[in-house]
């Protein structure tokens, strides 16, 4: 429950905004951004997905109906405990020259927004019984990456171009606001002012992250980064050319792998391209190495007010994993040191932590009733239910589904997509152990293991807090080679004498065997069957196999689709292809024929249901 109290955390700018605000602050996924990482219903801003460090458990106590355990390979009807749709394909036209549907956004209203594709660029156009669309005008030069929706206020966030430049540049993001649904619109000035006094060769970047709406507040989240200008501390080094271009690739331990060059033209095989730099030689200060450092300085800027204008109310230390907006207000989760803090607002500017729960990651959306749903990947697929000022509680989990990234909420339920796996699919594909020289590597979620084969002991065995821990673990070490490859050895813990080392060549994952297995397990294509989910209340799901609801022909494949729930309908946006065409092209020793581009079987089809 809200504590009713300022974060504490939190050192907000009380003095814009009259109201107690919370501390200073940027998320890979979701969507959302992830997350990441909404909006009204299901929309992009309300859909978000991430990419978490980790995965929370489940909550204790009795478990959902629909959590029973299932068959090793289910059927639909194993699982289901409601009814299933019935869809019928439907002709769609997005009108105003759209040729395309690049995402379908839920506004939890019953109307649904399409993202669409046009000969002029992204246009937006809307429906509200899912087959008569309208076109809504953008600014021009905006290609929206967020959208929120509160009634008729619209909020995008939009990367714009410049088509007069060659070739077309693009400035920073922009945001919108327009409260006639779209017929004019008007920018917001964001306070995307840089930190001041920063060391040296320390540049800050900021983007926006998301847009969120509730009513007549809009909330602006820009993430902020600072990172070390590598290119110029080298140059100026003299290890390179001034005006060659450098980017950081990765960092173990004290050594700094830089990629120089074009990025568009990088060869991961030309040794030319790589340069390898001891931090030490840089001649860095602890603060450039501290403060710097892209990977630990992200920080959430929230900006908020009634629309016509937004200013800084709080900030945070760390990245939002996932926000959305309802008719009751605002919350986010924003991570940061693998602490996850729920924070709530009912108009933007103060905001109060509340109880996360055991959730936090995962792909939102917004339903009715002010409810938000949260669709999470922890062990199986596990669905939430809460509000704003609550944490979400598990209403259903199915051990043997894992989500595609696609919830969506509205008047006519919830509605989901999944893989379905079969019980030995983790084991299978998942088990992770590398063996040589008589010594077997085994990989897990707890930990890492070094087993003498012939022994059938176990020689190390390391936690996983162990393993992440900025120094190896006393047996382990890690040693880069003259070419810039790395190894890790592993000693006798008696002897302190070389047992085994793995190369980076040892530790490659044997793709041939992972191919083999899945297509035994799902046909020649390799890739699992797709369910749909849908439900009127979250606890009691219908699930049905995609191939199958579609009424796709034998030989004919599908590849993973939007849905979007409206008023008493779910529609989806489905791809087709011919399996045996796009099998044969993608097993073409010209791999470029189908790198250039899908099969020519490739259809663009809509289906609509009616909830029962």
């Amino acid at each position: 429950q809200a504590t009713g109290e300022p974060d504490p955390a939190a050192t907000g700018r009380a003095e814009q905004t009259g109201e107690p605000g919370p501390a200073a602050g940027g998320a890979e996924p979701a969507a959302a951004s992830s997350a990441e990482p909404a909006g009204d219903d299901s929309s992009q801003a309300d859909r978000r997905t991430v990419d978490p460090p980790a995965a929370a458990q489940s909550p204790p106590g009795p478990q959902p109906e629909s959590a029973v355990r299932a068959p090793a390979s289910p059927t639909p009807e194993d699982v289901s405990t409601g009814p299933a749709l019935v869809w019928t394909e439907v002709p769609i036209d997005l009108g105003a020259g759209s040729n395309d549907s690049l995402e379908l956004l839920s506004l939890g209203d019953g109307r649904i927004l399409a993202l669409a594709r046009g000969e002029s660029g992204k246009r937006l156009a809307l429906t509200a019984d899912g087959t008569a669309w309208s076109s809504v005008e953008l600014p021009g030069g905006a290609f929206p990456h967020r959208i929120a929706v509160s009634g008729d206020r619209w909020v995008i966030a939009s990367d714009h171009w410049d088509p007069g430049t060659e070739p077309p540049t693009a400035d920073a993001t922009r945001v919108h606001v327009s409260d006639d649904g779209g017929e004019t619109w008007n920018e917001l000035g964001l306070d995307a002012e840089r930190e001041q006094g920063l060391p040296r060769h320390c540049v800050e970047q900021s983007a926006v992250q998301d847009v969120l709406a509730s009513g007549e507040h809009v909330v602006v989240l820009m993430s902020l980064r600072r990172l070390l200008d590598i290119e110029a501390i080298l140059a100026e080094r003299g290890l390179i050319a001034a005006g060659t271009p450098a980017t950081e690739w990765r960092r173990i331990g004290d050594t700094l792998t830089v990629r120089l060059g074009d990025p568009a033209e990088w060869d991961l095989g030309d040794e030319d391209q790589v340069l390898d730099v001891e931090l030490g030689e840089l001649g860095l200060t602890s603060e450039q190495l501290h403060d710097c450092d892209g990977y630990a300085s992200g920080r959430v800027v929230v900006l908020a007010g009634g629309g016509s204008a937004v200013s800084r109310v709080a900030e945070y230390e760390g990245w939002v994993s996932s926000a959305v907006a309802t008719e009751d207000g605002f919350a986010l989760v924003v991570v940061a040191d693998g602490e996850v803090r729920r924070l709530t607002s009912t108009d933007g500017l103060g905001w109060v932590r509340v109880a996360t729960g055991e959730s936090g990651y995962g792909t939102v959306a917004r339903g009715r009733d002010g409810s938000i749903w949260l669709g999470e990947n922890r062990d199986g697929f596990e669905i939430s239910r809460g509000t704003v000022d609550s944490a979400p509680r598990l209403v259903a989990a199915f051990d043997t589904l894992e989500p595609l990234g696609v919830l969506s909420a509205g008047p006519a339920g919830v509605a989901a997509s999944a893989w379905r796996l079969p019980e030995e699919f983790r084991d299978r594909i998942t088990a992770t152990t590398f063996t040589k020289d008589g010594y077997e590597l085994r990989l897990s979620a707890d930990g890492v293991s070094l087993w003498d084969v012939a022994g059938g002991v176990a020689v190390h065995e390391f936690s996983a807090e162990q393993m992440e821990s900025d120094e190896p673990p006393e047996g382990v070490r890690e040693e880069r080679g003259d070419d810039g490859s790395v190894s890790v050895a592993f000693d006798d813990p008696a002897t302190g004498e070389e047992l085994v080392r793995f190369t980076e060549q040892d530790l490659m994952p044997d793709t041939d065997r992972i191919v083999a297995t899945r297509k035994e397990l799902f046909g020649p294509t390799g890739v699992p069957p797709i369910w749909i989910g849908w439900s009127d209340d979250g606890e009691r799901w219908g699930w049905q196999d995609a191939a199958e609801a579609f009424g796709l022909a034998a030989g004919e494949g599908l590849t993973p689709f939007t849905l979007a729930v409206g008023s008493d309908f779910v529609l989806a946006r489905v791809n087709s292809f011919d399996v045996a065409e796009a099998m044969a092209m993608a097993e073409s020793p010209d791999a470029e024929e189908w790198r250039a581009g899908p099969p020519s079987s490739w259809r663009v089809r809509w289906f609509i249901a009616r909830v029962p």
